[in-house]
């Protein structure tokens, strides 16, 4: 559903290939579930917030390393402005509106968001990545206190 909306900055390694068109970055060669992509399951599977739409705000941008990602968008060797414009065709096709709430994994992709997507979308909430260390269940913890936080200020959104 489009009623949430879950946003990265992008995606850390190359898709499809051997593991087929479906494979994506939850999953390890192994076909587990990679242990920090476990607590995005941890923390909505059993939430109204099941079957949100997940996306990266940049995009066939690939790596691992977030500061060198934003490096490359501070000398201008990523334009941003190109992927914003995808990003806002790729809400218009999952029918994204104003009342739609943004989750965005982590810091770097809050700062882009702000700037460029905040004034039309204006219900988001910058959530830890999940990648950061620490336990599962104080990331999910963490997580949920701050999306029933935002939830109880803003009854337009999607509830948790």
């Amino acid at each position: 559903h489009s009623d949430v909306v879950m946003v990265a900055l992008n995606i850390s390694t190359p898709l499809g290939g051997d593991w087929g068109d479906f494979y994506n970055f939850h999953y390890g060669k192994n076909g587990s579930v990679r242990k920090n992509a476990r607590k995005i399951c941890d923390a909505f599977n059993n939430s109204s917030y099941r079957g949100a739409y997940m996306t990266d705000i940049l995009k066939d941008v690939v790596g691992a390393d977030s500061s060198k990602i934003m490096t490359d968008v501070r000398s201008g060797n990523v334009s941003v402005e190109t992927h914003i414009k995808r990003f806002n065709e790729e809400m218009d096709c999952i029918d994204a509106t104003k009342n739609t709430l943004f989750i965005l994994f982590g810091g770097n992709v809050s700062s882009i968001f702000r700037k460029y997507c905040g004034r039309d979308y204006k219900n988001f909430i910058e959530i830890f990545h999940y990648s950061i260390w620490g336990t599962a269940e104080k990331w999910v913890s963490d997580t949920e206190g701050k999306i029933r936080s935002y939830c109880k200020d803003h009854p337009n959104v999607r509830q948790f």
